[in-house]
């Protein structure tokens, strides 16, 4: 299990950053340090996530604090990833006008990917 796990990850990595590439036409290195470092913080968003409700079980409340936990994780998320890929890549406009054009997308994945993961 852990093997296939693995091997989705890589294949979903090496997806986004061919797909950043050849669709949006950034170079290879912009490519995979936007989607290694989206999909890195989006990993361990969801092992957190899974890993609290693991061992904390809301009973009456369960829907609501899911939603809250998964909202603030996906702050924590897109803003880790814009501050930090905003700083690596700063002298890249082009770079920084999409990214701040995807924000919103980014973020509405983001949330879905970790609600699923809860």
């Amino acid at each position: 299990m852990q093997k296939t796990s693995a091997a989705i990850a890589i294949a979903w990595f090496i997806l986004c950053a061919v797909g950043l590439h050849y669709v949006v036409n950034f170079s290879w290195i912009i490519s995979f340090a936007d989607s290694f470092l989206s999909n890195f913080l989006l990993v361990m968003a969801c092992i957190a996530i899974s890993n609290m409700l693991g061992y904390y079980q809301p009973k009456n409340e369960r829907i609501l604090y899911v939603l809250i936990i998964t909202l603030a994780l996906t702050f924590v998320i897109i803003y880790a990833a814009k501050y930090a890929m905003l700083y690596i890549f700063s002298d890249f406009k082009e770079y920084l006008d999409f990214y701040n054009f995807s924000f919103a997308f980014r973020g509405l994945i983001s949330f879905m990917c970790l609600a699923w993961c809860a």
